[in-house]
């Protein structure tokens, strides 16, 4: 399964993340005039995406001791994710539900990890009131998923497609801006 923690490489780009698509998302960031940051948060946002669908992907029979393990770790992380914002309240709280539901057979277990998920998820976050703050993160959050997707989108396509070029990755961050 993905490492949700790599290194740092000399260059400064995570160990896990080619140098070219490093210098490609930085660049197209700086032209999109986008804090620098972003870089690191797309690829940890999409590094836990994927580990979270490698961690479906294991089987709960045969593996159940490896899926408890890795379950266990993304949901060590759903708490900082939430207050770098990742995730809303609400979605941190179904994806706790949805990790312990997947490593805690037990059911009365099951039941008071949930009760207790969900205490530590309103005392980090309490959700807001007001529509309009509501409404801002969201939108916060939602620019970020959308440069992240448009970050993956570009990185799937094969290294010789003329779509993957950082003039590309450019443009999907451009239309990233206008639509958010």
């Amino acid at each position: 399964i993905s490492t949700l923690n790599p290194g740092v490489a000399s260059d400064g780009r995570p160990v896990d993340v080619d140098a070219g698509d490093w210098g490609a998302l930085n660049g197209a960031l700086t032209k999109a005039q986008i804090d620098p940051k972003q870089g690191e948060r797309i690829v940890s946002f999409l590094r836990f995406q994927h580990a979270f669908e490698e961690w479906q992907n294991i089987d709960e029979t045969k593996e159940a001791a490896r899926r408890a393990r890795v379950g266990e770790g993304l949901l060590a992380q759903v708490p900082e994710r939430m207050k770098s914002g990742e995730f809303t309240p609400v979605e941190a709280n179904l994806m706790g539900s949805v990790l312990i539901a997947g490593i805690e057979t037990d059911e009365q277990l099951r039941a008071k990890r949930m009760e207790a998920w969900q205490a530590q998820i309103g005392q980090i976050a309490p959700m807001p009131t007001d529509e309009k703050v509501l409404q801002d993160q969201f939108k916060k959050i939602e620019y970020g998923r959308r440069l992240a997707a448009a970050y993956d989108d570009w990185q799937k396509l094969e290294p010789n497609d003329p779509a993957r070029s950082a003039g590309k990755l450019e443009s999907a961050f451009a239309d990233v801006q206008r639509a958010v």
